[in-house]
């Protein structure tokens, strides 16, 4: 398998391209535990609503959401990916479509279009840190007021577990990969610096210690998830990977557990958004 780092985030990094990979992502369907509370919340709401699916990817929750609303847009930045929902779904251009778009550049649609968003499965981490302010700027302005905006991130908070994780080994581990495993601990640790130095950032753009490949993610701590989003939206509740609830208070011990949360709120109207606040996380 190659390897593969991302530096422009609006240059497609070759994986979400790939065959394997879009043939693993159309071949999906199952919700998450948190998309499923999340979809029991809105599912009164959803009869009349205009839904834009961000991140689509091969459709595993066109599935799911298509069907229950009025209008439904599927996009993705991957080419390959739109042509597998095309594929998969029959065509309906009145109700269901699929588009090539960027997250940070929703201009196809007009101001408060939309009455609800989703940007599932941490599709949203594979942007830099301004690239992603632009994206929730640009599903603010998509969206109506009081419109629902729900999305995941990984959880920066969980980034200490992995890494402990992931020099972890038994004692009768010791081969060639308990050795390749060695090295690999010691690159993260040169090119990441110490975790706990991490843990101290607001949020973190790097390679994922759990993922075989160097593709670059976002991660950050729930707080300051919180805090990018006050600007634009209110009622910002977040949600467990683990068991779908809800989690009331994001300083909460349980918190740490989740490898990635999923955030539900509503959008400010357009007169009382405010510009983000400067960020010091680098």
């Amino acid at each position: 398998m190659n390897r593969l780092a991302v530096n422009d985030p609006m240059k497609l990094p070759a994986f979400w391209e790939r065959a394997d990979t879009v043939t693993d992502y159309a071949s999906r369907c199952e919700l998450q535990a948190p998309e499923e509370s999340i979809l029991g919340e809105l599912r009164d709401t959803l009869t009349h609503a205009r839904m834009l699916d961000i991140g689509v990817g091969g459709g595993r929750t066109t599935l799911h959401f298509s069907p229950l609303v009025r209008e439904y847009v599927g996009v993705d930045s991957s080419e390959n990916m739109i042509a597998a929902c095309r594929q998969r779904f029959p065509a309906d251009p009145d109700r269901v479509r699929f588009k090539v778009l960027h997250a940070q550049d929703l201009s196809a649609f007009a101001d408060s279009y939309f009455d609800f968003v989703l940007f599932s499965y941490n599709g949203i981490d594979n942007l830099g840190h301004q690239e992603r302010l632009r994206a929730i700027h640009e599903v603010h302005r998509v969206t109506k007021t009081d419109a629902a905006f729900a999305f995941s991130s990984h959880n920066l908070l969980s980034l200490r577990l992995a890494f402990r994780q992931q020099f972890h080994f038994h004692s009768d581990d010791w081969h060639l990969n308990s050795i390749r495993r060695i090295l690999r601990w010691i690159r993260h640790r040169i090119v990441c610096g110490r975790s706990t130095q991490i843990m101290r950032r607001p949020y973190w753009f790097g390679r994922n210690p759990r993922s075989a490949n160097d593709i670059h993610q976002y991660y950050v701590n729930p707080l300051f998830q919180i805090d990018q989003l006050e600007p634009w939206f209110r009622g910002i509740c977040l949600y467990s990977l683990t068991t779908g609830q809800f989690l009331p208070n994001p300083e909460d011990p349980r918190v740490r557990e989740d490898e990635w949360l999923y955030y539900l709120c509503r959008n400010k109207p357009k007169e009382q958004a405010q510009p983000p606040a400067k960020d010091s996380g680098r």
